[in-house]
């Protein structure tokens, strides 16, 4: 082998070794739309986001058999975290937006009319990173001050 042939065969060694170096994710395997992941209907699913680790955005997504009300509530662990939240209906309309309130604890989009059919919730970090907790909330469930599951603090 050559010098110049060796030196390339180094570089791109080099190049190899260091381009692994670093922090190591997991895949973001509910970043799309496409890939969202089953929320179970009057129950909760919990997640993560996190902005600098490569998981900035989740989807997911339920789905409605009959016309009803529901109420979509999120509980953060971090309430700081920077982040958006959105309802989409089954053909990627926008239905509603939350903003973020820096230190509220809990998301909700409240008084929803759903018709039969599959409906989207897209969770994305802007800055920071937290545990959630998502539910979708349906008929009964959305009455009182008793719905929803209690946080294990």
């Amino acid at each position: 082998m050559s010098c110049k042939c060796l030196f390339f065969f180094t570089l791109y060694s080099l190049s190899l070794a260091l381009s692994s170096c670093g922090p190591s994710y997991p895949p973001d395997t509910d970043a799309t739309r496409s890939y969202a992941m089953e929320i179970p209907l009057n129950s909760t699913a919990d997640d993560r986001v996190a902005f600098y680790e490569k998981d900035k955005s989740d989807w997911k997504r339920f789905t409605i058999s009959e016309k009803t009300t529901a109420l979509i509530n999120i509980h953060w662990d971090d309430p700081e975290i920077t982040r958006q939240v959105n309802l989409y209906d089954q053909f990627g309309g926008k239905m509603r937006e939350l903003n973020h309130q820096k230190g509220v604890e809990k998301d909700s989009i409240k008084d929803i009319s759903f018709n039969a059919g599959t409906y989207f919730v897209e969770i994305t970090a802007q800055k920071g990173s937290s545990v959630y907790t998502v539910e979708v909330l349906t008929g009964d469930m959305t009455q009182g001050t008793g719905y929803g599951i209690p946080r294990p603090e």
